[in-house]
């Protein structure tokens, strides 16, 4: 009692077979596997959110299991919380792009880069602008290394 009827089952989802044009093998709370002609099998839900019918994939069978795909039903939650799957998901994946790019090695040597331009420009005597090298800051960015910017806390950053 209590437990959830589904229409679909591990086994009745590898046995979809492609038809001449792509159908759904409906599960519950919206999740379906949409069979395409080519044989390809997707994980995806259907919703609306300010009026506006919007698809969310979750990924490719067999890549995908059924319990896998179960669980990321998570978009449900957050169109309660009235905040959209997809957009979510992008702002996700900027965020964690912005994240790997911001590693202190790599803001240090893009800082270590604008050094040698301004030194070599100063040398050239191009400009007037006093340019200071400090060897400290490059042990630190080899000590430190590829920790991402915004988890480098003060201990860290003294070596303790």
């Amino acid at each position: 009692m209590g437990e959830r009827k589904s229409g679909l089952t591990a086994s009745s989802v590898a046995r979809a077979k492609p038809k001449d044009k792509a159908y759904k093998l409906s599960d519950y709370d919206g999740l379906y596997l949409l069979v395409k002609p080519t044989g390809a099998r997707y994980w995806r839900m259907n919703y609306r959110f300010h009026n506006l019918q919007r698809t969310v994939t979750f990924g490719r069978y067999p890549e995908l299991l059924l319990a896998d795909a179960r669980q990321r039903l998570n978009a449900r939650r957050l169109l309660a919380d009235g905040i959209d799957p997809i957009d979510q998901a992008k702002l996700n994946k900027i965020q964690e792009s912005i994240s790997f790019a911001n590693t202190f090695k790599t803001v240090s040597d893009e800082w270590l880069e604008k050094v040698q331009l301004c030194q070599s420009a100063s040398n050239r005597g191009l400009t007037q602008i006093p340019c200071r090298f400090d060897i400290s800051a490059l042990c630190a960015a080899n000590w430190i290394g590829g920790q991402q910017g915004a988890h480098v806390d003060g201990l860290e950053s003294m070596g303790q």
